[in-house]
């Protein structure tokens, strides 16, 4: 309680404390169904690091005094921390949660997390297979010719594990003039040409001699390879 005064009128106004404020967030996450049990405990812990952070660095011990640079100072000491930009993104999402949530209980008249702006996303160029790392993966497949031909057709064309997964010996044409896959891919029928010369042809070719009076024919040839390269 604090004591505030206005003309001749003593009033009494209650301050939350920042650790009063943080068990009446952790109480109302407990019961409410708006976030998953993994978002329950992110949040709870971000918001507790916040909580500890804004006591021990700014000195601070109610919620009325919080403002939006405090909130930015603090994206910016787990920024120096070294915190990826997913985890400082997921950090916004919880103040925000819990700085709206005070708001609706009446415990401050507005959020300071409310125009709290998130980073950027952070984008990775995907990682691709060293020349010596493809060699092994050739070598270790040399003497399957099913799973040589998967592997060179992922090498040679970039197709998803899932994509894979659903060809069938069909989806392979082999005429005698201008030898090329057909691979029905996605929403959109993809045609590859291959030359006889080409390593993905011989193998390719040599695996289906093997298949051609197989009952299992029709059956995806990628299901079983698939499964062990995830």
């Amino acid at each position: 309680m604090t004591k505030v005064y206005s003309g001749s009128v003593t009033i009494w106004k209650t301050q939350w404390t920042l650790d009063a404020a943080l068990a009446r967030y952790r109480a109302w996450l407990e019961t409410t169904r708006q976030y998953r049990e993994r978002s329950k405990r992110e949040y709870l812990d971000d918001v507790s690091g916040l909580v500890e952070w804004l006591e021990g660095h700014c000195h601070l011990r109610t919620v009325s005094l919080v403002q939006r640079q405090h909130l930015i100072g603090f994206l910016a000491h787990c920024r120096a921390a070294g915190h990826a930009a997913s985890t400082r993104r997921r950090r916004v999402a919880a103040i925000r949660s819990f700085f709206a949530y005070l708001a609706r209980e009446h415990i401050l008249r507005n959020s300071p997390a409310e125009y709290l702006l998130p980073p950027e996303r952070e984008t990775r160029p995907p990682r691709v297979l060293t020349e010596a790392e493809y060699r092994r993966l050739r070598t270790a497949a040399a003497d399957h010719p099913r799973d040589s031909a998967i592997i060179e057709l992922v090498l040679q064309t970039g197709l998803r594990l899932s994509e894979i997964a659903h060809l069938t010996i069909s989806d392979v044409i082999l005429p005698a003039v201008n030898p090329r896959f057909s691979l029905p891919t996605g929403h959109v029928g993809l045609l590859l040409a291959f030359r006889p010369s080409n390593l993905m042809y011989q193998i390719t070719v040599r695996w289906i001699c093997q298949q051609v009076t197989s009952p299992h024919a029709n059956l995806p040839v990628g299901v079983e390879i698939c499964r062990h390269m995830r």
